[in-house]
Protein backbone atom coordinates (compact mmCIF):
# COMPACT_ATOMS: atom_id res chain seq x y z
CA UNK A 1 0.00 0.00 0.00
CA UNK A 2 1.20 3.19 -0.51
CA UNK A 3 1.31 6.75 1.37
CA UNK A 4 -2.01 7.76 -1.06
CA UNK A 5 -4.27 4.73 -0.24
CA UNK A 6 -3.17 4.72 3.39
CA UNK A 7 -4.23 8.76 3.41
CA UNK A 8 -7.74 8.32 1.53
CA UNK A 9 -8.51 5.12 3.93
CA UNK A 10 -7.73 7.37 6.95
CA UNK A 11 -9.78 9.68 5.46
CA UNK A 12 -12.91 7.40 4.74
CA UNK A 13 -12.82 6.24 8.25
CA UNK A 14 -12.81 9.69 9.69
CA UNK A 15 -15.93 10.32 7.45
CA UNK A 16 -17.47 7.59 8.39
CA UNK A 17 -16.36 8.23 12.48
CA UNK A 18 -17.94 11.39 11.93
CA UNK A 19 -20.82 10.28 11.21
CA UNK A 20 -21.28 7.67 13.75
CA UNK A 21 -20.27 10.19 16.57
CA UNK A 22 -23.13 12.29 15.80
CA UNK A 23 -25.64 9.77 15.27
CA UNK A 24 -24.61 7.55 18.09
CA UNK A 25 -23.60 10.30 20.82
CA UNK A 26 -27.56 11.69 20.05
CA UNK A 27 -28.85 8.28 21.45
CA UNK A 28 -26.32 7.48 24.23
CA UNK A 29 -25.78 11.00 25.48
CA UNK A 30 -28.76 12.80 24.72
CA UNK A 31 -28.94 16.49 22.97
CA UNK A 32 -27.72 18.61 25.90
CA UNK A 33 -24.44 17.47 27.47
CA UNK A 34 -22.29 15.22 24.77
CA UNK A 35 -20.51 13.56 27.19
CA UNK A 36 -23.26 12.89 29.86
CA UNK A 37 -23.39 9.30 29.10
CA UNK A 38 -20.72 8.91 31.21
CA UNK A 39 -21.17 11.22 33.41
CA UNK A 40 -25.27 9.89 34.30
CA UNK A 41 -23.62 5.85 34.18
CA UNK A 42 -20.78 6.78 36.86
CA UNK A 43 -23.81 8.15 39.40
CA UNK A 44 -26.14 5.75 38.58
CA UNK A 45 -23.34 3.22 39.59
CA UNK A 46 -21.56 5.00 41.94
CA UNK A 47 -17.85 4.79 39.55
CA UNK A 48 -16.05 7.41 37.54
CA UNK A 49 -16.97 8.59 34.33
CA UNK A 50 -13.10 7.19 33.34
CA UNK A 51 -13.77 3.98 34.70
CA UNK A 52 -17.32 4.00 32.67
CA UNK A 53 -15.35 5.15 29.59
CA UNK A 54 -13.04 2.20 30.14
CA UNK A 55 -15.74 -0.29 30.25
CA UNK A 56 -17.36 1.17 26.89
CA UNK A 57 -14.64 1.40 24.98
CA UNK A 58 -13.17 -1.33 26.41
CA UNK A 59 -15.77 -3.59 24.85
CA UNK A 60 -15.05 -2.29 21.18
CA UNK A 61 -11.04 -2.92 21.93
CA UNK A 62 -12.16 -6.42 23.42
CA UNK A 63 -14.16 -7.41 19.87
CA UNK A 64 -11.62 -6.36 17.64
CA UNK A 65 -8.85 -8.46 20.24
CA UNK A 66 -11.29 -11.67 19.94
CA UNK A 67 -11.54 -10.93 16.48
CA UNK A 68 -7.96 -11.25 15.64
CA UNK A 69 -7.07 -14.04 18.20
CA UNK A 70 -9.61 -16.30 16.55
CA UNK A 71 -8.47 -15.74 12.85
CA UNK A 72 -4.91 -14.34 12.78
CA UNK A 73 -4.35 -14.30 9.13
CA UNK A 74 -7.74 -12.76 8.53
CA UNK A 75 -9.66 -11.34 11.59
CA UNK A 76 -13.28 -11.14 11.16
CA UNK A 77 -16.34 -10.10 13.50
CA UNK A 78 -19.73 -11.97 13.49
CA UNK A 79 -21.74 -9.65 14.35
CA UNK A 80 -20.28 -6.52 12.79
CA UNK A 81 -17.72 -5.64 10.29
CA UNK A 82 -14.34 -4.91 12.19
CA UNK A 83 -14.05 -1.40 10.33
CA UNK A 84 -16.88 -0.46 12.93
CA UNK A 85 -15.19 -2.06 15.68
CA UNK A 86 -12.38 0.00 14.61
CA UNK A 87 -14.49 3.45 13.90
CA UNK A 88 -15.99 2.86 17.33
CA UNK A 89 -12.89 2.22 19.21
CA UNK A 90 -11.05 5.48 17.64
CA UNK A 91 -14.10 7.58 18.82
CA UNK A 92 -13.69 6.45 22.23
CA UNK A 93 -10.50 7.02 22.34
CA UNK A 94 -11.59 10.93 21.35
CA UNK A 95 -14.15 10.61 24.05
CA UNK A 96 -11.10 9.82 26.51
CA UNK A 97 -9.77 13.19 25.10
CA UNK A 98 -12.66 14.74 25.76
CA UNK A 99 -12.95 13.72 29.06
CA UNK A 100 -9.43 14.76 29.86
CA UNK A 101 -9.54 17.70 28.42
CA UNK A 102 -13.09 19.08 30.03
CA UNK A 103 -11.42 18.56 33.45
CA UNK A 104 -8.66 20.25 32.42
CA UNK A 105 -6.51 17.28 32.49
CA UNK A 106 -4.88 17.70 29.40
CA UNK A 107 -4.80 19.77 26.28
CA UNK A 108 -4.61 23.67 27.01
CA UNK A 109 -5.86 25.31 23.49
CA UNK A 110 -5.50 24.69 19.99
CA UNK A 111 -5.43 27.00 17.35
CA UNK A 112 -7.63 27.25 15.11
CA UNK A 113 -7.83 29.35 11.66
CA UNK A 114 -10.98 31.92 11.91
CA UNK A 115 -11.26 33.28 8.56
CA UNK A 116 -7.55 32.75 7.86
CA UNK A 117 -6.25 34.45 11.20
CA UNK A 118 -4.45 31.83 13.75
CA UNK A 119 -6.60 31.85 16.79
CA UNK A 120 -6.15 30.45 20.24
CA UNK A 121 -9.43 29.01 21.86
CA UNK A 122 -9.89 26.19 24.57
CA UNK A 123 -10.43 22.72 22.90
CA UNK A 124 -14.75 23.34 24.08
CA UNK A 125 -14.90 26.66 23.20
CA UNK A 126 -17.66 27.31 20.99
CA UNK A 127 -16.46 28.73 17.54
CA UNK A 128 -19.32 28.66 14.70
CA UNK A 129 -17.87 26.11 12.14
CA UNK A 130 -18.53 27.89 9.14
CA UNK A 131 -15.62 30.06 10.16
CA UNK A 132 -13.22 27.59 10.37
CA UNK A 133 -10.51 26.81 8.12
CA UNK A 134 -7.90 24.48 9.97
CA UNK A 135 -7.24 23.32 13.24
CA UNK A 136 -3.91 22.76 15.01
CA UNK A 137 -3.24 21.12 18.04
Amino acid sequence: MNFDERNAIFKQLRDAEDKLLSSKGLDYAGNEEALNNFKASAARYGATKYLVWSIYAGKHIDAIFNAVKANPSGPRRNSESLLESIRDARNYLGLLACLLIEDGLEGGKLTVKIKGVPTEVKPYEAIPLDNINDVTP
